[in-house]
């Protein structure tokens, strides 16, 4: 800088060969040439080292001034914090790069009243992200000028202590604090160190970057506060208007929070519900599985169980709900446990309809060939283990078409529904009827003693449906054909169980209907004969394995013959 010391001594210098020469004029002597040239030459040197000063110096201002413009370009366009420090350290260590020895940076936030370091750069300057710097550790007039957010420059032993603090090397000459203003929370610095002093101009280039450091850090909070509004304002639509109840519970079950959706789903307003115990509204026999489920999520953070629980409307009915629980109470937002709630109570319904459908006959309400097969599936299986029997009961209405022909078919489904329910009065409650379709039906009867336990059912089933029925105002008179099959090995499958209770149901329409019969082995080898049979005359004449034969018909008296009788073999 230019100081009245430096202009005094640059005139002395400049005015010391003129005074020699005036000196000696006033005295007459002669006038000596080394002297004026010596001092002419001394005036030049000064005037060069002088120059060549302010062109180092101006240099050096020029590039600390493209170092801050293009680091005030790069925070303008930053677009969160981790950009911010990034450019800044950049800058930092580009300020410093002509610094003899060691140069660090570090960009710390602070935090009450002490700093931590989010970035660093520079000779061992990374890994210690995190590092807390306890301002209080320094000297109070230090400790004061930060807290009121003023630049420090730390020399010698403050410098010794600093660096240790920052990442245990005191190794540093100078170090400068300069404070960032703006930003959430506390105020934060820009934390630079080097292994000799800094020039007043880099002092004040530094000053400059905080500065342009505070304004991104002011332009990022504030647009960080605005997504957070739009988003809390977003997402506040989206909870007001939600079909899923969503509660924040404290950590003894007390409701702290819940979504209008309550007040849809269960006819409750949210303040009913609010500081009173989830437990109070939840079925007595899912209070225990709930309390469970709360205290395992308290204990295991990160645990996001799902479970379905009735809860008790305002009307006093009851509804499911399908919840996923999630343990928020470290988060800060939040500190509370969430449920999100879900009816599915139309949804179960609708399940136990399909269901229901799936395995039932839709007329009838009788289960159907696959639920019944499963049931005779699991009887055998405990008819095996107890060492118990198990009796099928095959019936087939006889003249059911005639029924339909004549009254039509809704007469017919009429009279099935009524036979159903006669069938069912004959039975046990332990029993099963079921309908395969058309006019058959199916009993199951398991831990029978004999037959004889069979064929007293069916002969309570036959003369059940002997009793007139009234169908469409006419008087209609069933009789039915059954057959009954017994497990007789351990081998046999439910499939043959009802195979055998089907051939002797045809045994029994085949002996005059309006009967019942009990399969026997036979039956299986007449009808596979008769299987066979049938087969083998179908293609007995592709096969040329029919003849013809022509037996006469002779009179006794005279062997006359009167004609002939054409027999196929």
């Amino acid at each position: 800088r230019l100081t009245w010391w430096r202009i005094a001594l640059l005139a002395v210098a400049s005015l010391a060969a003129p005074g020699v020469l005036a000196v000696q004029a006033a005295r007459g002597e002669p006038v000596e040439a080394p002297v004026i040239v010596g001092g002419s030459v001394i005036i030049f040197l000064l005037v060069l080292v002088r120059l060549a000063g302010f062109m180092r110096r101006h240099e050096r201002a020029v590039v600390r001034e493209k170092i801050l413009r293009e680091a005030g370009a790069m925070l303008v366009g930053a677009l969160n914090r981790e950009d911010i420090n990034a450019a800044t350290l950049e800058a930092s260590m580009e300020l410093m790069k002509d610094r003899p020895g060691p140069r660090r940076a570090y960009i710390a936030m602070g935090l009450g009243e002490d700093l931590v370091v989010a970035a660093a750069a520079g000779d061992a300057g990374g890994g210690i992200e995190g590092t807390r710097i306890d301002l209080s550790d320094l000297p109070d007039n230090l400790y004061a000028s930060l807290i009121a957010g003023q630049y420090v420059k730390v020399q010698g032993t403050d410098a010794t202590v600093l660096g240790r603090i920052l990442d245990g090397d005191p190794g540093h000459e100078s170090i400068l604090v300069c404070p960032l203003a703006g930003g959430e929370g506390p105020d934060g610095a820009i934390v630079v160190a080097s292994g000799s002093q800094f020039s007043a101009e880099l002092e004040e280039a530094f000053q400059t970057l905080s500065s342009q450091v505070s304004l991104a850090l002011d332009s990022v909070a504030l647009a960080e506060d605005l997504h957070r509004r739009r988003s809390e304002a977003h997402l506040g639509s989206l909870v007001q208007n939600a079909t899923d109840i969503i509660a924040v519970l404290e950590e003894n079950g007390v409701v702290r929070y819940v979504s209008p959706a309550i007040e849809r789903v269960m006819g409750h307003v949210p303040e009913e519900v609010i500081g009173r115990s989830i437990f109070e509204f939840l079925h007595p026999g899912d209070v225990g599985r709930l309390k469970s489920v709360f205290a395992e999520g308290l204990e295991t953070p990160g645990f996001v169980p799902q479970i379905e629980f009735r809860c008790r409307r305002a009307d006093g009915s009851w509804r499911y709900l399908e919840a996923s629980a999630n343990n928020c109470m470290q988060d800060p937002d939040v500190r509370g446990f969430v449920l999100n709630c879900r009816d599915t109570t139309e949804r179960r319904a609708l399940e136990r309809q399909l269901a229901h459908q799936a395995f039932h006959d839709p007329l009838t309400g009788l289960p159907n060939r696959a639920l019944f097969m499963n049931r005779v599936e699991h009887a055998l299986t405990r008819a095996l283990r107890q060492g118990s029997t198990v009796a099928v009961l095959v019936t087939d209405l006889d003249n059911f078409k005639v029924v339909n022909d004549s009254l039509g078919h809704e007469a017919g489904d009429e009279l099935l529904v009524a036979v159903a329910a006669k069938i069912i009065d004959c039975l046990r409650p332990e029993d099963t009827v079921a309908r395969f379709g058309g006019d058959e039906f199916t009993v199951l009867l398991e831990d029978v003693s004999g037959v004889g336990d069979a064929i007293q059912v069916a002969g309570r089933i036959a003369q059940a449906l002997q009793a007139p029925l009234y169908v469409k105002g006419q008087e209609v008179v069933v009789t039915t054909s059954i057959g009954i099959a017994l497990n007789r090995s351990a081998d046999e499958e439910p499939g043959d169980l009802l195979r055998n209770a089907n051939l002797a149901m045809y045994r029994a329409k085949a002996k005059g209907k309006d009967d019942f019969e009990v399969f026997e082995p036979a039956m299986t080898a007449r009808a596979r004969e008769r299987l066979e049979l049938e087969n083998d005359l179908r293609r007995a004449i592709e096969r040329e394995e029919l003849r013809v034969y022509y037996q006469p018909v002779v009179l006794p008296e005279g062997g006359r013959v009167l004609g002939f009788e054409a027999l196929v073999r």
